[in-house]
């Protein structure tokens, strides 16, 4: 079966599943506290994965890195030439009903 029905919550907790084994092989540590986030050391950094729904927002000091796990989620979770992994960048990150505004450095607001 190459598609889940969508929406439906086995849907939701077989993705976690596969995308928590997912980043568990390149090396993340599931935050035992929100199973929702995960982190790694990264060329002396931290690398942040936060998947707040079926989205992931991936965070870290240099944007190389955060392209690079983008190359690999395409690989991982791009189907063919139809379905690909789509990259937003910018100051601003919208969720349903959170903003995430990230405009004045140092400062993160909600």
């Amino acid at each position: 079966m190459l598609k889940t029905l969508y929406g439906m919550m086995i849907a939701s907790i077989l993705y976690y599943k596969k995308f928590r084994k997912d980043i568990k092989s390149i090396g993340f540590e599931v935050n035992p506290y929100d199973i929702c986030v995960a982190n790694r050391t990264v060329n002396g950094n931290q690398d942040t994965e936060i998947r707040p729904f079926d989205d992931v927002k991936s965070s870290h000091v240099d944007p190389k890195v955060n392209d690079k796990f983008h190359i690999w989620c395409e690989h991982q979770y791009g189907i063919e030439e139809t379905r690909h992994v789509t990259l937003v960048r910018g100051k601003q990150d919208a969720y349903p009903a959170l903003i995430l505004d990230y405009s004045v450095h140092g400062v993160f607001e909600s």
